[in-house]
């Protein structure tokens, strides 16, 4: 079987499927060797039967070993399904979990009281699951199934690429060089300057324009608005340096990061403050999948986040950059979600890279002039083999940016673009008008040659103000 998808598979798919199996270092190497003729297809196997560690592939040579499935009684034959796709390897792997206790449900409250406790909750329940680190196949069986949902195996995907990152991949030939000014936003800057400088962070400042300084905006104006006490949760915060520095820029918050990458929670770990904790779970907001097994990375098993672990209004702020996209193109119950947890007063911010067509004039210039500004970090093979091994596909996942403000404007009374850098924007929103102003306030100015629009720009009619001063706050409206 294993050979079989190896002789059918285009040379993109070649590489997803070596990086599924034996890791993106080994998976480079063998295929530089491929390409110089040094090796054959037969050899790949070879390799691959002798070097592979991942559960996948021990998976696939245990079922060709059996070559055998337990015959059925002839009530229960049905059609054969077709052979699966080999564009996903992942897609041919499953593992099953034993069911484990229900989580009892949380009563909603806005009291202090409540507030204090979406912390201490998602850290017992995520206890009480077993999502540690522990080490894979614990009392669980492994099967083999054709139909593993895009949501798994593109987060699973995801997550091996950022651990590569954490591990030196791709690494840039010299370190960023800032596009903008930030010292109005001094304390800052320099936290980032100082202790913002590992591979994750490294790698991601030298692939999108102007990323860094937004960082460091979004962290002097949350930090700024955050209410004493407040709490803000980073989805997919990988290593955590960004809630660190707002926890550190406001000892009086706290800050969760919500991320199903063990290799970022080790990274985490090594600069957590006291007012910061990490969640080892992968975000999700599928009902049918709270709180269950999702994938194994690094021999790490990690489970989905359950939000039932956070009351509703509790939780002060939501930061999402450039996650959402390795997870699915499904953008409306994710937002709703994080609306239902915000208070009344909360606020949320969202970056993401957006998607129109390959045909789109406007598109491909920007994915031009970025592909330019990182000519300057990576040689044009580095870049290559990224958008082979992880971008590919990705832009299935990713969602035009007037669909996206229009969920935003569903769930939300104010919505404001306060970033704009080609393909790449970010939002933040809110019910209350105060707390955009607030945010507002105290946001630099981040408009650079690779913006298509003037930043800040309201996505909502711009907030009216009192003849005397100060912004109307309205409640939430549930338009029917």
């Amino acid at each position: 079987m294993i050979q079989q998808l190896l002789m059918r598979a285009s040379p993109t798919v070649l590489g997803s499927l070596l990086v599924g199996a034996v890791g993106s270092q080994q998976a480079n190497q063998i295929q530089k060797e491929l390409a110089l003729g040094n090796i054959t297809l037969d050899n790949v196997y070879d390799i691959i039967e002798n070097l592979a560690a991942s559960p996948s592939v021990t998976a696939l040579k245990d079922l060709e070993k059996s070559n055998q499935v337990p015959p059925k009684k002839d009530e229960d034959k049905t059609p054969t399904p077709p052979e699966p796709d080999p564009l996903d390897l992942l897609n041919l792997i499953n593992t099953d979990r034993k069911k484990e206790d229900e989580t009892k449900p949380i009563t909603t409250s806005q009291s202090e009281e409540t507030k204090e406790t979406v912390s201490s909750n998602l850290e017992s329940q995520t206890t009480d699951r077993g999502s540690d680190i522990q080490q894979s196949n614990q009392g669980r069986e492994t099967t083999v199934s054709g139909n593993l949902p895009l949501v798994k195996a593109s987060q699973e995907q995801g997550v091996t690429f950022f651990s590569d990152i954490l591990e030196g991949l791709y690494f840039p030939k010299k370190d960023y060089e800032q596009l903008l000014d930030t010292s109005d936003a001094l304390e800052a800057t320099e936290i980032f300057d100082e202790k913002r400088i590992g591979n994750f962070e490294n790698h991601i400042y030298t692939s999108i324009p102007a990323f860094k300084e937004t960082q460091i905006a979004t962290a002097e104006a949350i930090s700024k608005t955050l209410p004493k006490g407040g709490t803000i949760i980073d989805i997919g915060g990988t290593e955590g340096g960004f809630i660190n520095t707002i926890a550190e820029l406001n000892p009086n918050i706290e800050g969760i990061v919500l991320d199903p990458n063990p290799k970022a929670q080790e990274s985490f770990l090594q600069q957590k403050l006291p007012n910061t904790e990490f969640i080892l779970e992968a975000f999700t907001a599928n009902p049918e999948e709270f709180g269950k097994y999702a994938f194994t990375e690094k021999g790490v098993d990690v489970d989905y986040f359950d939000p039932k672990d956070i009351p509703d209004n509790s939780v002060d702020a939501f930061s999402e950059k450039m996650v959402f996209q390795f997870i699915d193109n499904e953008r409306a119950s994710k937002i709703k979600l994080i609306a239902d947890k915000l208070t009344d007063t909360g606020f949320a911010v969202f970056e993401e890279k957006f998607f129109t067509s390959k045909q789109d004039p406007i598109w491909n210039a920007n994915e031009a002039k970025k592909n330019e500004f990182k000519s300057q970090y990576y040689d044009s093979q580095q870049i290559t083999e990224k958008e082979e091994v992880v971008l590919t596909g990705m832009n299935e996942r990713q969602v035009t940016s007037d669909s996206f403000e229009d969920i935003l404007k569903n769930n939300f009374n104010n919505v404001v673009q306060y970033w704009d850098s080609g393909n790449f924007k970010g939002y933040v929103v809110s019910d209350s008008a105060d707390t955009i102003n607030t945010f507002l306030k105290n946001m630099i100015d981040l408009n650079s040659d690779f913006s298509n629009v003037e930043t800040p720009r309201f996505v909502t009619p711009k907030i009216n103000k009192k003849k005397r001063g100060g912004p109307i706050s309205l409640p939430k409206i549930d338009m029917l």
